[in-house]
């Protein structure tokens, strides 16, 4: 079709070459500069493979969309286990989600889902706004501030041809300071 319209091949030949008929290549010629006339003009025909991709979208975004959350009026009673929770979370103030769902599982006899008491206790604005005591570091972890305030000592064990098993301890500082006197 686009051949008939930009080539040096009358409609003829090109029919003859592609087995169709006149007709049709002149009907598609026609829709196809029709089409074209109403997409400049700005009017858009619809067609079957825009309603499929439109349901396609539609249907995908129904897949990923995150639901939304219910208005505090509209939702769920509260049951059994989140009484429980809420009990708890008010009697440990300090404590966290995972220490409040612990407790709640210990009284009631069986496992409370970390996530539910973390929402519970967002809705009841129990949570606790900033850690307390500041950064957790694991255990071990020193700061030096000053000279010989850390001091590190290893034990290694090494053969010795004449004396069989020596041991070596080997002693360092984080940070040492020498003296004007020397090392």
């Amino acid at each position: 079709m686009l051949a008939s319209l930009r080539g040096p091949k009358t409609i003829a030949q090109l029919c003859r070459e592609h087995d169709i008929s006149e007709t049709l290549l002149r009907r598609w010629r026609e829709q196809f500069l029709a089409g074209g006339a109403e997409r400049l003009a700005g009017k858009r025909e619809r067609t079957e493979a825009d309603e499929l991709r439109r349901q396609v979208s539609r249907s995908a975004k129904a897949i990923y969309q995150w639901p939304k959350r219910p208005p505090k009026g509209h939702r769920r009673p509260l049951d059994d286990v989140d009484k429980v929770v809420l009990d708890v979370a008010g009697d440990n103030p300090t404590d966290g989600t995972r220490m409040v769902a612990a407790l709640a599982a210990r009284e009631r006899g069986e496992p409370v889902n970390r996530k539910r008491v973390q929402r519970l206790m967002r809705e009841h604005r129990l949570l606790q706004p900033k850690r307390s005591e500041g950064r957790r570091r694991r255990p071990g972890h020193f700061q030096v501030t000053r000279p010989d305030e850390l001091w590190h000592l290893d034990v290694t064990s090494v053969r010795v041809a004449e004396h069989g098993w020596c041991y070596l301890n080997a002693r360092s500082t984080a940070a040492q300071e020498r003296s004007p006197d020397g090392p």
